[in-house]
């Protein structure tokens, strides 16, 4: 089968058969031969398809292609501010916020400010256990089981768990903490 590209638009042709009307008629199309999924060549040719003229094929085609940038260009954005928030949660899970609400100096600008732990230097406010010693005393909270301490999934607990990080958003220091505008 050769297309007559005079007749039609290339990138309409390339929007047109990812969409879903095609794709629901190639779903229909498959055939199931030996267990493998395969779609013969008579099957393709006899696909209903609509063709506007030319121009209209060339619009459509420009307007998908512009929201494939401005999607590429989204994702770009979002690869961005997560690389962005990655940096902040080490900042902010290593050296704290100071009385001024603002980050803490690096340990190597004020090492007054740190202690030597477990988990290496952070502010010397701040306490290292083991997660066990805040959990709740419940039915929800942490069990022994045959492969050591196992954490129920069960959906009390996933509420309460839920419900900490309410609380620790709606924390003044939390809920004040400057925000990204994106």
């Amino acid at each position: 089968m050769l297309l007559d590209f005079n007749k039609i638009d290339k990138e309409f042709l390339k929007y047109y058969l990812s969409s879903d009307n095609i794709k629901s008629q190639i779903n229909k199309e498959v055939g199931i031969g030996g267990g493998v999924p395969k779609l013969a060549l008579h099957r393709i040719e006899n696909l209903i398809v609509f063709i506007p003229e030319h121009l209209q094929q060339k619009k459509i085609a420009s307007i998908l292609s512009s929201v494939d940038v401005v999607i590429e260009k989204t994702e770009a954005a979002i690869a961005k501010y997560k690389a962005i928030k990655a940096g902040m949660m080490h900042d902010l899970f290593t050296r704290g916020i100071g009385e001024n609400g603002q980050l803490r100096p690096a340990y190597q600008d004020a090492p007054h400010l740190y202690k030597d732990s477990k988990l290496g230097w952070i502010p010397k406010e701040w306490e290292v256990n083991e997660l066990i010693t805040v959990a709740k005393d419940n039915q929800y909270s942490f069990t022994g089981g045959p492969f050591g301490s196992d954490l129920k999934t069960n959906a009390g607990f996933k509420a309460e768990l839920l419900n900490g990080f309410r609380q620790l958003a709606a924390h003044p220091e939390v809920a004040t903490a400057p925000q990204i505008a994106l």
